[in-house]
């Protein structure tokens, strides 16, 4: 029997991320409907992607100064910074589907937070946890 490594204990830890992806794959799109035939992809994907980047290393930025406030840095790993997400300057918005080229499609639709077995007076009426960075706000009492 054959197994892979896991990602996580592999001694290498090699980086899957939209730049290793698209070395093997077209995914420079994000779907956006179909007319006529022809799958139709936002022109948005450039954007959303920098946004990401931006947020992550916003995060990583956050964490790093919270480990050098409290003193942690010494024993931390090195600082590192991921490459920016590389997305074509002009992908295609369009492709027809009727020629057979597309062989996989990848429903990558995005992670969102499920909260509903918490039985606690904690979320908000959007099913999202209250707080006030990062410390819980009670519901206000009536």
């Amino acid at each position: 029997m054959y197994r892979r490594h896991s990602l996580q204990v592999h001694p290498r830890k090699p980086t899957l991320d939209l730049n290793a992806l698209t070395k093997m794959v077209s995914s420079d799109r994000r779907f956006a409907g179909v007319n006529d035939g022809k799958a139709q992809f936002s022109g948005s994907l450039r954007n959303n992607c920098a946004l990401a980047d931006l947020k992550m290393n916003r995060l990583l930025n956050t964490i790093d100064e919270w480990a050098v406030e409290n003193g942690l840095d010494e024993s931390a790993d090195p600082v590192h910074r991921f490459s920016e997400t590389v997305v074509e300057d002009s992908p295609p918005l369009g492709l027809d589907l009727r020629t057979g080229e597309i062989r996989t499609i990848v429903w990558a639709t995005g992670f969102h937070p499920d909260y509903s077995w918490l039985d606690l007076p904690v979320l908000d009426r959007k099913g999202k946890i209250r707080h006030d960075g990062g410390s819980w706000i009670p519901p206000v009492c009536t």
